[in-house]
């Protein structure tokens, strides 16, 4: 709810808080009325009453295409490059001293598949190191937690644990 096209953002939370609303029941027996009340305040009508979408007139290897993720990477002078948290080295028939330095396309399909694209040419490559990945970042309610819990050591005046200490404590 609080993400439908990130204009609703914390507004349910608070408009909930204000009620008094502190149960889950409360909150589901809440959510049509503020559904009803947003969509009166913020809903337009369409200019034209029909469909806007077009059909896909593509084949279905085109719609993967569009749908694939894209990334740049740089090749280095042994012709590896680091995605998705491995490196990889690239099979070049020849020297392949030509394609040093050179900027190539990782598409990652929605299927999983992976292809390289080097000049718009599909090259093979092979995963050769796998790299530690860094601890995903925190969202922010585990951040307004620690938060919390730091103002409160501060309020009551215990401080004995330490900042660090404090951070990789369980909120709550």
């Amino acid at each position: 709810m609080e993400r439908a096209n990130q204009t609703l953002q914390d507004r349910l939370v608070k408009e909930m808080r204000l009620l008094g609303i502190s149960t889950m029941d409360a909150a589901q027996a809440y959510l049509p009325t503020f559904i009803a009340t947003w969509n009166l305040k913020f809903a337009v009508e369409p200019k034209h009453p029909g469909s806007a979408h077009r059909p896909w007139t593509g084949t279905a290897e085109e719609l993967d295409l569009a749908l694939a993720s894209r990334e740049e990477r740089v090749l280095s002078k042994s012709l590896t490059f680091s995605w998705n948290g491995a490196k990889y080295c690239m099979k070049a028939k020849g020297p392949g001293t030509s394609m040093r330095g050179g900027k190539i396309e990782v598409l990652s399909y929605l299927d999983g598949r992976v292809r390289v694209l080097y000049k718009g040419r599909v090259l093979d490559c092979t995963p050769f190191k796998t790299l530690p990945r860094p601890s995903p970042a925190e969202d922010d309610k585990t951040i307004d937690a620690r938060v919390d819990l730091l103002a409160a050591a501060a309020a009551t005046g215990h401080m004995e644990a330490t900042p660090s200490v404090v951070a990789h404590a369980s909120p709550g």
